[in-house]
């Protein structure tokens, strides 16, 4: 593996943050890989908004700690990268296993999609019509994260595709709550997720409901 750049590991605590230490090792060159897969700031914003990093600053990478210390406005872009890496920084300073990490993610797009306009909007459009806009939304708020959807009847199929190990199981998972949150909004009932593959550069995951 090719040698990680230092702003990428300096002044890591990696047994505070060892779900962090863990996903910068696998990238080519932790921080800074793939600075042409971005995110909406909007993201980042919104698990800062609920987690504060703050007490954790100087335990992280001096990049990370500028990004949450100085973010950019809402509407700008950052690396995804940087985004993935704070989300596992929350995971390890909040949340005692990653499964907590994702059951949190779900309530937190519950609460964002659940507001008087949101209700209303997802009421009136259902889940077939969701599905038709969703990879438009996603690209509002992702560049170079591919997610591809298939749907057929109550279930549907996203396949998402990254550069190596961008993007991993625990993003999947907590990715295909954020779609249960909306679909349960947009009148679809017992909506289940199931992963189905995941690897270095393409994860799959399944939502049925009824």
């Amino acid at each position: 593996m090719a040698a990680l750049a230092p702003s990428s590991l300096a002044r890591i605590d990696r047994q505070r943050f060892p779900t962090l230490a863990a996903y910068l090792d696998r990238l080519p060159h932790g921080l800074d890989s793939y600075p042409e897969c971005q995110a909406k700031c909007s993201l980042l914003m919104s698990a800062l908004d609920d987690f504060s990093l703050e007490q954790a600053l100087p335990g992280l990478p001096g990049s990370l700690a500028d990004l949450v210390q100085h973010p950019p406005p809402r509407v700008e872009w950052i690396p995804q990268v940087q985004f993935r890496a704070v989300l596992r920084a929350i995971c390890d300073e909040h949340f005692k296993t990653p499964a907590d990490f994702v059951a949190w993610s779900y309530g937190a797009q519950q609460r964002m999609l659940g507001g008087p306009l949101y209700r209303i909007l997802f009421a009136l459009i259902g889940p077939e019509r969701l599905l038709r806009n969703v990879q438009a939304r996603w690209a509002h708020f992702h560049r170079n994260l591919i997610l591809e959807v298939q749907a057929a009847g109550q279930s549907v199929d996203g396949r998402f595709r990254f550069p190596a190990h961008m993007y991993d199981r625990l993003d999947l998972e907590a990715t295909l709550l954020g779609l249960r949150a909306a679909l349960e909004l947009a009148g679809a009932h017992e909506v289940t997720t199931q992963v189905i593959s995941v690897s270095s550069t393409e994860a799959l995951g399944r939502l049925t409901w009824r």
